[in-house]
């Protein structure tokens, strides 16, 4: 299925995460925990794609969305910032859509949800990804057919998707990411970050993906993106030890 199927289908993604926080440990060091905690956040504007099917019979999706910003860093300049989840889901736990009364955002741990926006009590169209993730958009005024909405669409495009008894893919990082030139992209690396730990992002390189005798492989605007992180022992003018290493198509 191609993943440019659901560009124009712009819907809320709302998922439960397991709060964290920051713990001191032995030497004046800390370090990151997870706690029984749970909390739900919301993402409007998102797109969903099917990435691929794992092993485990699990599959794959890419949850997307962008925002328009302007950078402090880069001299509040304007940018697009880019956002990406994958979530692995149990095709089992993908429940067909319904209508649901009076839902509100007043609960969302989101920040920087404007408190108009968590106010609003209105109905919605929703379908579960997973046990711990929802697609829904809210309804709207003089349509009462869920099989109208994008969220309908978006999930028959999965059960489409399923029914055509897709294999495992091979085991690899590609991913797409949705632009017209590969020079337009900055990747960054979004992770909690704490001066105190040094996990904070020092540096991001790209390289546009050769053969062995120099050409371009074979697919199209494919890099090699490679990270590292301050804790990763970074010295000037050389890269210590290496983060993550992954590609993009």
């Amino acid at each position: 299925m191609s993943s440019a199927t659901y560009r124009r289908d712009l819907v809320w993604f709302s998922h439960a995460v397991n709060e964290y926080e920051i713990l001191q440990v032995a030497n004046a060091k800390k370090k990151f925990a997870f706690t029984d905690r749970v909390i739900k956040l919301d993402w409007d504007n998102c797109t969903v794609d099917v990435a691929k099917k794992l092993d485990d019979g699990k599959i794959r999706f890419v949850i997307r969305s962008k925002t328009n910003r302007n950078s402090d860093y880069m001299g509040s300049i304007p940018v697009q910032l880019r956002f990406m989840l994958g979530v692995d889901v149990d095709p089992s736990e993908i429940s067909e859509p319904r209508l649901e009364k009076d839902y509100t955002l007043s609960a969302s741990k989101r920040k920087n949800l404007p408190q108009s926006v968590k106010e609003i009590v209105h109905d919605r169209w929703v379908f579960d990804l997973g046990s711990r993730s929802q697609v829904w958009e809210w309804t709207r005024a003089g349509s009462a057919d869920i099989r109208s909405s994008v969220v309908y669409g978006v999930y028959e495009k999965i059960r489409k998707y399923l029914e055509e008894a897709p294999t495992p893919a091979s085991n690899n990082n590609i991913f797409r990411v949705e632009v017209e030139k590969l020079d337009d992209v900055v990747p960054v690396i979004y992770q909690p970050a704490v001066d105190s730990l040094d996990n904070f992002l020092r540096e991001m390189h790209c390289a546009k993906s050769t053969n062995p005798d120099g050409s371009r492989i074979s697919r199209s605007h494919c890099c090699s993106i490679t990270s590292s992180c301050a804790n990763s022992g970074l010295l000037t003018g050389s890269i210590g030890g290496l983060g993550r290493s992954f590609m993009g198509a």
